[in-house]
């Protein structure tokens, strides 16, 4: 599962008891589209002590995956670091004002 760079910034600018989720088609705008379908929820963890991650995606096959992740809020705060740093390189930012 990947997010598009508007994405990654819903994801940095949520709050913590915010509830996302982001659906992908990779067949979309074709007669394939439904066919495949991926999703990446995110939600508060129950206890409070961090928020979940669950990435759901329904192949060709009808094959389910379902994949939950938790992250301390400390591991999220490496992961949102890592994007901070990342994005503006993968946007190019970088050599622009090179």
């Amino acid at each position: 599962f990947s997010l598009n760079p508007t994405e990654c910034g819903v994801l940095l600018a949520a709050d913590k008891n915010e509830q996302l989720l982001f659906t992908h088609d990779p067949n979309m705008g074709s007669q394939d589209a439904g066919q495949v379908v991926k999703r990446l929820s995110v939600n508060p963890a129950p206890d409070g002590k961090g928020i979940f991650f669950r990435i759901n995606s329904t192949g060709a096959d009808k094959n389910k995956v379902d994949i939950p992740i938790m992250l301390t809020w400390g591991e999220l705060e490496v992961v949102k670091t890592i994007a901070r740093f990342s994005l503006p390189h993968l946007l190019g930012f970088d050599k622009l004002f090179e």
